[in-house]
């Protein structure tokens, strides 16, 4: 999905014996630089044992020359 100002956003679940639920959000700052923020998570986990739910997350950049 792309928002108004330029931005892209994509979310899915994969589920099977976890149910993982993911996102990523590619940010274009200048013309040649986009930001990428990118997370996943368990959700079953989430409310089951909050300290197992394997949060993970990062940043990234990306610079066109």
């Amino acid at each position: 999905m792309k928002t108004a100002n330029g931005c892209s956003v994509g979310m899915s679940l994969n589920s099977g014996e976890n149910h993982i639920m993911s996102s990523k959000w590619d940010m274009p700052v200048a013309s040649n630089l986009k930001i990428t923020y990118a997370d996943k998570i368990d959700l079953l986990k989430v409310f089951t044992a909050p300290a197992d739910a394997n949060y993970q997350s990062g940043f990234s950049a990306e610079f066109k020359i």
